[in-house]
């Protein structure tokens, strides 16, 4: 599994599409969706959405001149997304895995199905592997489930800044600027009813659906609660 392994030791699943739009301090959203199955099983997505910035991006030659090929940023995390899809393909709980978007359309990043939540935690630890060892970010009991702690999120942050960060001591300074405007949105659907059971940041959207809706960079800095629990149907 090589190139989970790299995104893994660079905490960076979006790095290379998620630079080009730091770069150019535009507005942006990381995306995650999860749809749980009673059982527990049920099918991750999570992408990166600069759409709402197409024309700041668009002005920016070096992410569209595809004769400069090191600088294409949008084809690179597009070909990142469709190794790693093939890789996690071959995972013992894990199916379906493929690519979204086409780097066109400013929206780019992966889904797969999991058989249950070890399956789940299991793509997440490999994903953002660190020394400390794995951990149950998810926990599934009986319909209800649990996110215990979404540090996984901020590893794949930390990875932006650490991998192409020369100085550690601006690491703060340059996450302020880049990512004020920019938001982490984690959606947890299901096909008849989501309870919500707590959840300090979390809101109902309907019957079926709760999220958290938090700037990256409250995220980064932990200054925000992700953690909730919530029962499905």
């Amino acid at each position: 599994m090589n190139s989970l392994r790299y995104l893994g030791q660079s905490r960076a699943m979006v790095i290379v599409l998620g630079l080009s739009l730091l770069a150019l301090q535009s507005c942006f959203e990381l995306k995650e969706e999860i749809f749980w199955q009673p059982n527990g099983a049920g099918t991750y997505q999570i992408w990166l959405d600069a759409s709402q910035s197409r024309q700041i991006i668009e002005s920016h030659q070096s992410l569209t001149d595809s004769s400069r090929s090191e600088k294409n940023f949008l084809g690179l995390v597009d070909s990142s997304f469709a190794q790693v899809a093939l890789e996690i393909n071959q995972m013992k709980g894990l199916s379906n895995a493929q690519r979204l978007g086409n780097g066109q359309d400013l929206v780019s990043g992966l889904r797969f199905d999991f058989a249950d939540v070890n399956a789940l935690n299991l793509v997440l630890n490999t994903m953002t592997a660190t020394e400390t060892g794995n951990k149950n970010y998810f926990v599934y009991t009986n319909r209800q489930i649990e996110r215990q702690e979404a540090t996984y999120v901020q590893k794949l942050l930390e990875g932006v800044f650490r991998v192409h960060q020369d100085d550690p001591s601006m690491e703060d300074e340059i996450k302020e600027l880049f990512l004020k405007n920019a938001f982490f949105i984690s959606t947890q659907k299901a096909q008849k009813e989501v309870k919500l059971l707590s959840g300090q940041e979390a809101e109902k959207l309907g019957k079926k659906a709760i999220s958290w809706r938090i700037g990256l960079l409250e995220v980064a800095q932990s200054a925000k609660d992700l953690e909730g629990k919530w029962r499905v149907k």
